[in-house]
């Protein structure tokens, strides 16, 4: 209860901080950027995903730079309330059993018609940021590129920013006029072979075999419009997952998996995931710990 008590204070302090810097900046004639953060969680406080919600919006005002203003907004599942310091953007209606990827999309659909701030940022609930002035760096990157962030963490298309987490200035969203949808069938993500356009797009040979999943439209848009973009390169830490957590263990043997769980800016960590899916196991609270242990590490 504490905690929670804490954090609600620390939410409505930074309410007012930012409101005191949008009217000082005003005055002093300084451009404040802002920033609309989607994120989906459907579930209640009691699972752990809720924690994992509140621990990213913990890492996002940490390493802010404490100059623009961030709106952390959440969809939530009809007549459940968001994570601690998210504002709800928006009620699905979830049926059991349903295939999470048409629960994150159908929630980042809603988020496209809310989109207020310059700059706005799509990621799943269970990412942390792990670098300083992270705004800034987004900032400055938008000045050369359409959109940044971390690409699918099977390779699918490792060029492009994927709904893992994913910024562009709100204008490139519109203009993109898309749909975060994947395809599904039967409750399972549609796999079919690329043809050749599909193939030029994804930089895949023809008939590749490939899911379409949450943003599968965000590369053929960006294509289409002729938009460039960046993504963070992929780095290996024993910081959140040990190396035999990363592996499958079969006959007594590890094998790796194929994923990618952390990805850096400039040689630091800018961003974990846990990717509980491919991991092949719960989201747990050993690795909520370890994340924890590295933003307490961190001073402001």
């Amino acid at each position: 209860m504490y905690l929670r008590d804490y954090l609600l204070k620390r939410k409505y302090i930074l309410s007012i901080q930012q409101k005191y810097l949008t009217i000082l900046s005003f005055v002093l004639g300084v451009v404040v950027a802002s920033f609309d953060i989607f994120t989906v969680n459907v579930f209640n406080l009691k699972h752990v995903s809720y924690r994992t919600c509140v621990l990213l919006a913990n890492s996002l005002y940490k390493f802010d730079s404490n100059n623009n203003n961030i709106n952390l907004k959440c969809v939530t599942r009809i007549k459940t309330t968001p994570p601690t310091m998210w504002n709800k953007a928006g009620e699905i209606y979830t049926m059991m059993g349903e295939h999470a990827s048409k629960v994150v999309s159908d929630g980042f659909d809603l988020c496209l018609n809310q989109m207020i701030s310059d700059y706005v940022i799509f990621c799943h609930s269970d990412t942390v940021i792990l670098h300083k002035n992270w705004d800034n760096i987004i900032i400055e990157l938008l000045e050369k590129y359409k959109m940044v962030g971390v690409p699918y963490f099977n390779g699918v298309w490792g060029f492009c920013p994927s709904p893992i987490f994913c910024c562009a200035k709100k204008e490139t969203w519109r203009s993109m006029s898309m749909s975060f949808s994947a395809k599904i069938k039967n409750n399972r993500i549609v796999q079919k072979s690329l043809n050749e356009q599909e193939s030029k797009v994804l930089n895949h040979p023809v008939g590749t075999r490939i899911k379409f999943d949450v943003g599968w439209q965000i590369p053929f848009k960006l294509n289409e419009l002729g938009y460039n973009c960046h993504v963070f390169p992929t780095v290996v830490s024993d910081l959140f997952f040990k190396k035999e957590e990363r592996c499958r263990h079969i006959g007594g043997r590890l094998i790796p998996r194929k994923i990618s769980t952390e990805w850096a800016h400039n040689g630091n960590l800018f961003l974990a995931h846990f990717q509980g899916i491919r991991m092949g196991k719960d989201l747990t609270l050993t690795w909520i710990d370890r994340v924890r242990n590295f933003l307490d590490g961190n001073s402001n």
